[in-house]
């Protein structure tokens, strides 16, 4: 386990995911050994923090200093953010303020996790070829938690504020 969670955390290393971007979009990653025992312990533990954060990431805390104002309807169709991004209008009774503008810097696959819940979840037409509706509010209600969404949303920030926090703190790699 502790080699998984090793790699998991040099997987996060700023300058490795910088210096090779274009090989780890490619093909699989290549892990290289550390120079000292104190570097891998330490990657090993921000793994491991950071395993516990992205497997448990529904059920982190809203984030400190954010806030929700509004009213009692959590459905959403369309999420949007403010053109500073420090305010979500979460659906025309909600809306959720004091983003903070560093948890857009924790970025999977080209967006932050905030961005992708508020593209994924959100209500759309149905499908022409199958008539399916994608309406996230039904799986919500069907699992008696009408506050997933928001909660997913308040969490989404939590994971990304969390993991730039590990990540700052991981050790200088030689390459």
């Amino acid at each position: 386990m502790n080699l998984y969670i090793h790699v998991y955390g040099f997987l996060h290393l700023p300058a490795y995911r910088e210096k090779f971007s274009s090989e780890l979009k490619k093909s699989l990653p290549r892990i290289f050994l550390v120079d000292a025992a104190e570097k891998f312990w330490s990657l090993s533990r921000a793994g491991r923090r950071l395993a516990e954060i992205h497997l448990n990431y529904e059920k982190q805390p809203a984030p400190a200093g954010v806030q929700v104002l509004g009213g009692e309807n959590f459905r959403v169709k369309k999420m949007r953010l403010s053109k500073d991004k420090t305010t979500l209008i979460y659906n025309e009774d909600i809306k959720i303020k004091n983003i903070p503008p560093k948890s857009f810097e924790y970025v999977v696959n080209g967006r932050s996790p905030l961005e992708w819940v508020i593209e994924r979840y959100q209500l759309k037409p149905p499908d022409k070829a199958s008539g399916i509706v994608n309406d996230p509010n039904a799986w919500a209600a069907e699992h008696g938690d009408e506050k997933y969404i928001l909660n997913l949303v308040l969490s989404s920030i939590t994971v990304s504020l969390k993991t730039l926090e590990i990540v700052e703190d991981l050790p200088t790699i030689k390459f």
